[in-house]
This record gives structure tokens, C-alpha cells and sequence, in this order.
């Protein structure tokens, strides 16, 4: 079974979300907050990957 691209892509927002959040802690907040934000981005667009990939799988299989 493959993987699809977006699943692979997913520890990339979750290092975001860690360096943003050492990034508010230890230096600057709001550059912290603004690395958050793009993280969530991110992720929405990954998410949004994979519902378009699991509609694919769905309709593929209910084809057959």
C-alpha cells in the first residue's frame, strides 16, 4: 500500500508547531504566533489533501 504525498507531508506542521511554540517561549511571541498561524495553514492544507485522496478511494471503490 502507498502512501499518499499529504500523510508524508505531516510531521512538517508538527515541527512547526514545536519551533513556534519554543519560538514564544524563548525569544519573540508574536514571531511565534506568526509561525503557529502558518502552521495551521499548513496543516489545513494537508488535511484538505487527504479528504480530496479519501473522496479518490471512496469513489473509487464503490465503483467496482
Amino acid at each position: 500500500m502507498t502512501v499518499p504525498p499529504a500523510l508524508r507531508a505531516l510531521p512538517l506542521p508538527v515541527a512547526d508547531f514545536v519551533a513556534a511554540a519554543l519560538l514564544y517561549e524563548l525569544l519573540w511571541p508574536s514571531a511565534g504566533i506568526l509561525l503557529a498561524a502558518i502552521g495551521v495553514l499548513v496543516l489545513g492544507s494537508i488535511v484538505y489533501r487527504l479528504s480530496l485522496d479519501a473522496g479518490r478511494y471512496t469513489a473509487r471503490r464503490t465503483v467496482r
